[in-house]
């Protein structure tokens, strides 16, 4: 989920790029705000791919406490 986020992003801050350069002021700033989102949603896959790793280290120490007993 945290690459497919990460590819939607590149896509869209790509689309932001070309509305603003083709738009008017319109397309600007729907394009600013567009790049604004796509921030958040930058902050969103730096919080999946953190996710990520926190449970394939729990799978980790699960099964290493599995063959302790």
């Amino acid at each position: 989920m945290g690459w497919n986020t990460v590819a939607s992003q590149l896509i869209l801050f790509a689309l932001a790029a070309i509305a603003h350069s083709f738009g008017g002021y319109r397309q600007a700033l729907l394009a600013e705000d567009a790049m604004l989102a796509g921030f958040s949603a930058l902050l969103l896959t730096l919080i999946l791919f953190i996710l990520a790793r926190v449970f394939r280290v729990g799978a980790e120490m699960r099964s290493e406490l599995e063959g302790t007993v």
